[in-house]
Order: C-alpha cells, then structure tokens, then sequence
C-alpha cells in the first residue's frame, strides 16, 4: 500500500505546479466575479437551471445535474470550474510532455485567464460542466496517444461524444490538439514522414468517429425524449466560404480584435512577437533538416491549426459564435508552449525569455481585462436592480393595487445599459447573454432579485391594452402618471 501511494505521488508531484497556479492565477482573474452574485440575462430565468439541454443537442448537460447543483452559485461553481480547468490543463502538460516550470505556469495563466473564461463565468450556472466539457475533450486525445490497440478507438471517441453532449464547441480542443501531436512530431527527428502521415490519418478517424457517434447519440435522445433539436446548422453558406469565415475570424482575432482574446494594443503586440519568435523557430528547425516531404507535411498541419481551432465555424451559425464557443483559440498557446519549450535552438536560447516575458504580459493584460469587466458587470447589475426596485416601490403605491392585480410591463424600450459604458472598452467582446432587456427579463429578475411575487400579465393582455387610448395616454416611464391600473392590471409604460 505504501508503495502504491508512493507511487501516486510521484506521478502527481510535477502537476502540483501547474494545479496551483491555474487556482491562484484563475482567482486573480475571476474571484470578483466568484464573490459577487451579477445577474446576466441567463440568470434572469435561470437561477436554478442548466440552460437548454436536449433541445440544443446537450442531453449530457442535462445528466450533469446529478453531480452538480442546478443552483447558479457564483463561488461554488467557479471553484468546481478551476478545479476541472486545472485538471485540464495538467492533462494537456502530460499530452504534450512540457518541461519547463516557467511555461507550464504561463500556459495555465493564459488559459484560465483568457477573456474566452470571462465569457464563461457569464454563463455561471453552467461554467462547472463546461470546465467538465473541456476536461473530456482534451483526455480524449491524452488516451488515444497513450493506449493501445483497440481500447484508444473505444475510450477517445467516448470521451469526445461525453464532451460534446456538453458542450459541442469544445470539441475543437481535441481537433487543435491533434494537430499540434503532429506539428511537434514533425519538428522533432524520432518519426519518419509516412509514420507521421499514418499517424494523422489515424487522429482524424478519431475525432470523425466521435463526433459521428456523438450526432447519432443526441439525435437518439432527442427522439426517444421528443424533444426536437434546434437548428442552429449553417445552412446559407457553402463549405468554402465557411472555411474562408473561418480564417478571417482567426486572422482578425489578432489583429482586429475579435471577440477580445487580443483586448488591446500590448496584448497584439505581444502575441504578434510570440508568433515571429515561433515562426522563426519552425523556419531554422526545417533548415537545418532540409527534408521537403517533412516541410511539405509541416506547413499543412500549420495551414489547418487555425482551422482545427476554429471548426465550429463549419458546423453552427455564425450567430451562435461568440466568445465562449471559441475558447480552443487558447490551443495557440499550447503550440507556442510545445515550440519554446522543445525546439529553441541553443544559439537563440534567448527567445525562450523573450517569448516567456510576451506571455506574462498578455496575461496580465487578461487578467486587467476580466477584471475591468466584471466592475462594469456589477454596476449594470446594481442599476438594473435599483431600476426595478423603484419600478416596484411606484406600483405597489398606485390606486388600486391590492391581491389578485398582475403587473403589465408594456411600451418597446432599448437595452438596458449602465450610463457609464463609455470608460469602459469591450470592443470585440461577443456574448449574446450579457445585455439584460426590460420585457425579456423583467419577472425573472423582480421575482429572483427584488423580491416580489407580484403575478405578471400574459403577453395578450399586454398586447390589448398596448392598444387602449389610456394606454396611449400615459407618460412614459419613471415620470408622473407612467403608472396607473388598467382594468385588472397594474400597467408600467416604459415607451412607445
């Protein structure tokens, strides 16, 4: 027994560097946001639900309450979040084999501190299963490269059709990182070209094999559930011009901004400098072997990363891309990890330094980021919250209110923003979850945040008394007679 535990822990004594940092490194990025409870517009609705489950194609998400609580509780889902994150990350160091202390704790900084996680915890009631989603995604390449014989053909499609019964976006991690096994193997000298090709071909039947058994799976639970899948296939465009969107997106990632994984000037500079110095690595590496067959094979790996990064882009909707769903953009930094850590040539030992300094500034640029983020977030949250506490304050005070009235919400209002927008830059940013609209979201916010039971009008009766000239008369919202009953409603006008 003793034996065994020693063991155990001499396989777990060089990922304890790792695990701790991605804690510490995730907190000073996210604690915020773990110690505050901010309502998004998921939240609104949804503070003891998973979201949608079968309906999108996540039956897993759904079996994912049985382990965690259908609660969205900021601390305790966050926690299980970088539990699973750093478990994940620990996976990705033992796939890829990196030695250096100094870039497995910038590897773990640059993934859990990324805006793409940011993104995340805005979804907080289902940021656990989708660290959970992540963790399956990358052991799925981790057991394909590490078992043998029939058993990886078993386990690796399993673990993705596990991963992406999630989350579907997540399965480009493992698609990344099937790409980057064969940049380092071309890089290196231990494989032949035709065992490297032989070796791709095999990742790739994988990963078509779990995603394959994975769409029959979500359309077997969808019918044995009737529950119809939403279609959120993309439909209008053709496989080139998705492949070309794809490539856009990535390029314009770096140097326009997109989505805010490259949130500002240092950042682009410095990612900018990470991929020269790789560059230029790759570059002599395939000098000093002069083997065309490897540099032909080489630069079609380095063409389809961006892609294999990027792939759900061939699947779903442009609409339903955002900064969430492209969270395997990270997978970049796992490759700049893998070149600076194994194929530094020793005169340029200095890029090793130079390229460690550019990560741990993009991360603190990360960290500034998220951080700047959530304080915006939060004064949203405190406004919307004054907003209708006051709302209801006036209701409760207007004539005729008493038991059996509903509350009628009525009149087309903007998005509700917090006035001060302009000191803050999220320019890129994308998640359709973060504004928090009057009509949409109001009874889920008054019943969950305020406090009030009040009944709220059907979506007809609102209609009809839209209507009504009383209606048409009334001011408009927070002014003198912008709330006043209308048969057996109490009506707030907050427009026209």
């Amino acid at each position: 027994m003793e034996k065994l535990s020693e063991k155990i822990c001499l396989r777990l004594k060089p990922y304890i560097l790792p695990y701790c940092a991605v804690i510490l490194l995730g907190l000073a990025a996210h604690a915020f946001m773990l110690t505050n409870k901010i309502c998004f517009a998921g939240d609104a609705g949804g503070l003891f639900r998973k979201g949608d489950t079968v309906v999108s194609g996540r039956f897993g998400l759904a079996l994912t309450s049985y382990i965690m609580p259908d609660i969205s509780m900021p601390w305790l889902n966050g926690l299980m979040s970088l539990l699973l994150i750093a478990a994940a990350v620990c996976v990705i160091i033992a796939v890829f084999e990196i030695k250096s202390r100094v870039l497995k704790i910038l590897l773990c900084g640059l993934i859990v501190c990324s805006p793409a996680q940011t993104a995340t915890f805005c979804y907080i009631y289902t940021c656990a299963p989708y660290a959970l989603s992540m963790l399956l995604s990358v052991s799925s390449v981790y057991a394909f490269t590490r078992l043998k014989g029939r058993l990886r053909w078993v386990i690796s499609p399993l673990l993705i059709i596990a991963s992406c019964s999630i989350y579907q976006g997540y399965f480009a991690f493992a698609a990344s990182f099937c790409v980057i096994i064969l940049i380092k193997e071309l890089l290196d000298k231990e494989k032949s070209s035709l065992e490297i090709l032989r070796h791709g071909l095999q990742l790739f039947a994988m990963l078509v094999l779990g995603v394959g058994l994975y769409g029959v799976c979500a359309y077997t639970v969808s019918a044995v559930a009737h529950i119809p899948i939403l279609n959120i296939v993309n439909k209008e465009q053709g496989l080139l011009m998705r492949v070309a969107v794809a490539y856009s997106a990535y390029i314009k990632t770096f140097l326009k901004g997109y989505f805010a994984y490259v949130n500002c000037g240092l950042s682009r500079v410095m990612h900018l400098v990470l991929i020269a110095a790789a560059a230029g690595i790759i570059i002599m590496n395939q000098c000093a072997r002069r083997d065309w067959k490897r540099s032909v094979l080489l630069l079609l790996c380095l063409f389809l990363f961006p892609l294999s990064c990027y792939c759900v882009y061939m699947m779903a909707d442009n609409g339903y891309i955002h900064s969430l769903a492209l969270y395997p953009f990270m997978s970049v930094y796992v490759l700049f990890a893998v070149i600076f850590d194994s194929f530094v040539p020793g005169k340029f030992a200095v890029c090793r330094p130079v390229a460690s300094a550019a990560m741990m500034l993009v991360i603190v640029c990360n960290i500034y980021f998220s951080n700047a983020m959530y304080l915006f977030l939060h004064l949203q949250f405190e406004e919307l919250k004054s907003y209708y506490t006051t709302m209801i304050t006036m209701v409760m005070q207007t004539e005729g209110f008493e038991e059996g009235v509903e509350l009628a919400i009525a009149g087309e209002e903007p998005a509700l923003r917090y006035r001060m927008e302009e000191n803050f830059d999220f320019s890129g940013f994308q998640d359709p979850d973060i504004d928090i609209k009057n009509k949409i979201h109001a009874q889920g916010i008054i019943n969950s945040f305020v406090g009030s039971d009040i009944p709220f009008a059907s979506e007809e009766t609102i209609a009809g008394i839209e209507q009504t000239e009383e209606f048409k008369s009334m001011a408009i919202y927070p002014y003198n007679g912008s709330v006043k009953k209308i048969g057996s409603c109490i009506v707030v006008r907050l427009g026209e």
